[in-house]
């Protein structure tokens, strides 16, 4: 996959609405998902900020290796968040309320597509209660 500019999006430990198979999604943090826009090819930032159009398709994968096609919606004037296939991923990394989740943004390929990698840690828990919110 390859890849430049990571940029943290999410960090912090997942919510019972988080890992929610009725609900589906997981809210970004967009002030660290803003600070990537400027480097996105133009066609896909102005995707991603429409808030009318169906979000953006991106290729994603977690720390198994396994990809993933997710999309980034517009959930209102400040806030971005993974929508359809975020249930997979919950659901195949068996993610539970209160794992600790880490989901980086980059730009990949020649084009510069954007791309996500989610990690958990579930062995972390103990150390996350220590660390600032991101």
């Amino acid at each position: 996959m390859g890849g430049k500019d990571p940029t943290l999006v999410l960090y912090r430990k997942l919510t019972e609405s988080d890992v929610d198979p009725s609900l589906g999604h997981v809210v970004l943090n967009n002030e660290l998902l803003k600070d990537l826009i400027p480097k996105m090819k133009k066609t896909d930032v102005s995707v991603l900020l429409d808030s009318k159009s169906n979000g953006l398709a991106v290729e994603a994968v977690d720390k198994e290796f396994r990809m993933y096609y997710v999309v980034i919606k517009r959930r209102d004037m400040d806030q971005f968040e993974l929508d359809e296939e975020w249930k997979v991923i919950v659901e195949l990394n068996k993610l539970k309320e209160g794992d600790s989740i880490c989901i980086w943004a980059f730009l990949c390929g020649d084009d510069g597509d954007l791309c996500l990698s989610a990690a958990v840690w579930k062995e972390l828990q103990t150390k996350m209660d220590t660390l600032p919110e991101a």
